[in-house]
């Protein structure tokens, strides 16, 4: 599947994906995440800027993943590179700005 294009991406992108699966390659593991929420994050930090926005995936049962960058996939999408953080047992999220 083609890479998505990060650098244009809009918040409505990720919000018409609410609530499906996206899938995190790690080391050989297919993880199944949902996309539960996507909140704005403040104003861009200049004309020109894309207003910067938090995505928030969420797994089944808890599961430790590491801060860094994951190469992540959706069906409709394609393939994404995202820098996430493990906000809880079962969730991470990811600042686009």
């Amino acid at each position: 599947m083609p890479p998505f294009d990060l650098r244009t991406a809009t918040r409505a992108d990720f919000e018409a994906t609410l609530n499906e699966t996206w899938t995190l390659h790690d080391g050989g593991r297919d993880l199944p995440f949902t996309l539960v929420e996507v909140r704005p994050l403040g104003q861009p930090i200049a004309a020109g800027f894309r207003e910067p926005f938090v995505l928030v995936f969420r797994f089944r049962e808890p599961l430790r993943v590491p801060q860094r960058i994951h190469h992540w996939e959706h069906p409709r999408l394609g393939v994404v590179e995202l820098f996430v953080a493990q906000t809880s047992g079962t969730e991470v999220e990811a600042i686009i700005s």
